[in-house]
């Protein structure tokens, strides 16, 4: 019998080279894999069922995001610039700096502020798209903007 997988959730972060102290009492090396962000970990973490098996599988090659989570993302704009009387690109420019700052750049003797960029030829990771969307959504709900759900949009069966 064949065992199939289904991805249930992804995390990001990185290894961080540590020291513990072993039975005899001697300091031995370590690496410990901190967490971009523990938060959603711990979150999806929580929604996984007791006694199953899980894999994890470490790889450099960061997932990038879905057309979905994107469209995703420009609705969520569209309801937050209609609420503060923008255009869904200025909202769009204004959370990608907020959320992932902004960096100078120098052309000549002028500097201008820029947002930075986080993807490679609009290659998103999964993961900074679900920071995105997450932090778009918390902007929703500090404004009171009433949104339908990912279901009700047609993103996730009903």
């Amino acid at each position: 019998m064949r065992n199939s997988k289904k991805e249930q959730f992804s995390v990001v972060g990185e290894f961080h080279q540590s020291t513990r102290i072993n039975k005899n009492g001697v300091e031995v090396p370590q690496k410990k894999f901190a967490f971009a962000s523990p938060e959603f970990y711990f979150q999806e973490c929580n929604k996984q069922p007791v006694g199953r098996k899980y894999s994890v599988i470490f790889t450099t090659d960061l997932p990038t995001r879905s057309d979905q989570q994107l469209r995703y993302h420009w609705i969520l704009c569209d309801y937050l610039a209609k609420h503060c009387g923008y255009s869904k690109d200025e909202v769009h420019d204004v959370v990608m700096r907020q959320k992932f700052g902004t960096r100078k750049i120098k052309i000549g003797n002028v500097i201008q502020e820029v947002r930075k960029s986080i993807s490679n030829n609009a290659k998103m990771s999964k993961s900074d798209v679900v920071f995105l969307i997450d932090y778009d959504l918390q902007l929703c709900q500090e404004l009171e903007i009433n949104i339908p759900s990912m279901a009700e949009l047609g993103y996730l069966p009903k």
